[in-house]
C-alpha cells in the first residue's frame, strides 16, 4: 500500500514537473520569437529606406505615381507595419527588460529622422531636392544601422539570460579550490 502511494506521488510530481518545463519552454520560445521578430523588423526598415533613397541616385526625384516609387512606398509601409507589430510583441512579452526597451527606443530615433526625410519627398514629389536632405538621410541611415547592432546585442543578452537557468540545470558546476 505504501509503495503504491509513493509510486502515485512520484507520478504526480513527474506530471507537475513536466507541465512546468513545458510552460517554461513555451514561454522561452515566445520570447525568442519576439526577439527575432524585432531584429528582423529593424533590418527590414533599414532595407526599405535604402530602396527609397536609392530613388534619388540619379540626382532627380521621380514622380510619386511611378511604378518603382509605388513599389518602394508599399515596401516601406509594410516594413513599418511589421516594426509596429514586433514592438508590440516585445512590449507585451518582454516588458520587464529595460535594456531591450532602451535598444528599441534607440532605434526609434533615427527611424523617425528617416521618416521625416521620406515625408518631405511624399509631400513635394518631383519638386523634392534630395541634396537638401542628403546629410540628414545619411545620418539617419547610419543611426539605424548602429541602433540595430545595439538591438541585436540586447536580444542576444536576453536570449542568453533566458537559457542560463536551463544550462545551470544540465551542466554541473565545477567546484573551485579556494
Amino acid at each position: 500500500m505504501i509503495s503504491a502511494l509513493i509510486g502515485l506521488f512520484g507520478v504526480l510530481v513527474g506530471v507537475f514537473l513536466s507541465q512546468v518545463f513545458t510552460i517554461t519552454q513555451e514561454s522561452r520560445a515566445k520570447r525568442l520569437d519576439a526577439l527575432a521578430g524585432i531584429v528582423a523588423a529593424s533590418g527590414r526598415i533599414i532595407g526599405a529606406y535604402e530602396r527609397l533613397f536609392e530613388l534619388f541616385e540619379s540626382g532627380s526625384s521621380p514622380p510619386l505615381d511611378e511604378d518603382r516609387v509605388v513599389k518602394v512606398t508599399s515596401e516601406r509601409l509594410s516594413a513599418h507595419t511589421e516594426w509596429r507589430e514586433a514592438c508590440a510583441r516585445v512590449e507585451i512579452i518582454l516588458a520587464d527588460d529595460r535594456h531591450l526597451r532602451a535598444a528599441v527606443n534607440d532605434f526609434e530615433i533615427p527611424r523617425a529622422d528617416a521618416t521625416r526625410v521620406a515625408r518631405a519627398y511624399f509631400q513635394t514629389g518631383q519638386d523634392f531636392v534630395f541634396a537638401e536632405y542628403a546629410e540628414a538621410e545619411h545620418a539617419a541611415w547610419e543611426g539605424m544601422k548602429a541602433a540595430r547592432l545595439r538591438l541585436i546585442t540586447a536580444a542576444q543578452q536576453r536570449a542568453a539570460k533566458d537559457s542560463h537557468w536551463l544550462i545551470g540545470l544540465l551542466v554541473p558546476r565545477r567546484r573551485t579550490k579556494d
